[in-house]
């Protein structure tokens, strides 16, 4: 039997409350219809609205690229506007805060108005003293002049120091241009002449008298990112360049003095991360490329077709790899012999131009040909930067 039919008295309350829940049951199904009606009719109407916003009608968008592109000319007119703000804010608090020590600053006792005070004063100011050394990213940049001065750069200047009255003259570049920062210095062999690499993206190679000051030669147009090394040959009639190009560091041969040739006479590109120094062997003109875990010869030569070129062998590091486990150290300065000599018992009557360099790991290297290491001696703890033979 159904459950409203058990019991007596039960029953019968049992079939009461039976009969309110069935006209809770007949209006609710009424109540669901009305609220479906109305969420149909609500998302319609945003259909409607989508579709009115995609029609082709005039003023309507086109897609959904203009509506944001729209949005964000509006977001960016707002920022536009509190940009505005932002800087009259910072223009008033940085007069306010002007005007706080301007108003102490006072006219001498004495001080008598001239008719020509609303004009600038005649004066000019002049540098006077540099202080300071770049020296942290480069190598051979320090030298004594002939005249027993010391020349060296800093930021973009050129120095050259009277040492005893300590008293300075700066080269800033030819008239025609300011001398950008200064990032390898070479002096020629005379010791009156200089010549500086900038470190810029098309970086110029300047060569000025120290006495004077005057720019005695421009050259640029082949180096990109900066000249990281140069080097004068015996005659000082050449000139060698290091540049930091992004494919491959190249090195350049110049003839400076040959005022119809302003391009190199021959070039080559090398693969090492930078090139470190540059020197002339002072027997035959073999140019040194010092660098990062490499060391190159280059010789100047002559092509099949008769134009000069640049030919490079590399240093072979077979018996210093065996002490540094197979990795090549990086040569940071180059120096010459001058004279024959016989110090030790190890090197016996060595002749003029044999090739010594100073490695990262304290190193230096005698090269007994061009390309074999004859000896290595275990000079300092770190890194060796400059050799000086005399």
């Amino acid at each position: 039997p159904p459950p409203a039919a058990a019991g007596g008295g039960g029953g019968g309350g049992g079939g009461k409350g039976a009969g309110k829940d069935k006209t809770a049951a007949s209006n609710m199904p009424q109540a669901m219809i009305g609220a479906d009606k109305k969420a149909l009719m609500k998302q319609q109407a945003k259909m409607e609205e989508v579709v009115s916003d995609g029609s082709d009608d005039e003023g309507a968008y086109d897609s959904d690229l203009e509506r944001q592109l729209e949005r964000e000319e509006k977001l960016l007119a707002e920022q536009e506007g509190d940009d505005d703000h932002k800087r009259l804010a910072i223009q008033d608090r940085a007069r306010n805060e002007a005007l706080q020590w301007t108003s102490l600053v006072l006219p001498p006792q004495d001080f008598v108005p001239d008719e020509k005070c609303e004009y600038k004063p005649e004066e000019a100011i002049t540098l006077d003293f540099v202080h300071g050394y770049r020296g942290w990213d480069c190598n051979n940049n320090v030298f004594f002049t002939i005249a027993d001065e010391v020349a060296y750069f800093v930021g973009s200047l050129g120095v050259v120091l009277e040492p005893s009255s300590r008293r300075q003259k700066h080269y800033s570049g030819p008239p025609n241009r300011s001398m950008k920062e200064v990032m390898s210095m070479a002096m020629h062999p005379a010791g009156s002449i200089v010549a500086t690499g900038e470190f810029a993206l098309a970086p110029h190679i300047l060569i000025w008298d120290l006495s004077t000051l005057a720019t005695l030669k421009d050259l640029s147009g082949v180096h990109e990112g900066g000249i990281s090394a140069l080097a004068f040959s015996k005659d000082g009639k050449r000139l060698a360049s290091a540049g930091m190009e992004k494919t491959g560091r190249t090195v350049s041969v110049w003839d400076w003095k040959n005022d119809k040739k302003t391009s190199p006479i021959c070039s080559q590109t090398l693969k090492t991360p930078k090139i470190i120094a540059l020197a002339f062997n002072p027997r035959d003109d073999v140019l040194v490329a010092c660098g990062v875990n490499m060391i190159e010869f280059l010789r100047i030569g002559l092509s099949r077709t008769g134009q000069r070129v640049l030919e490079h062998l590399p240093g072979l590091f077979t018996i210093s790899n065996l002490a540094t486990q197979g990795m090549s150290p990086s040569m940071l300065c180059a120096a010459f012999t001058k004279t024959e000599f016989s110090l030790t018992t190890t090197i016996r009557n060595a002749v003029e131009g044999l090739c010594l360099t100073g490695s990262d790991i304290g190193n230096i290297y005698l090269w007994k040909r061009e390309e074999q290491i004859d000896m290595i001696v275990s000079a300092h703890r770190c890194c060796v930067h400059a050799i000086v033979t005399f």
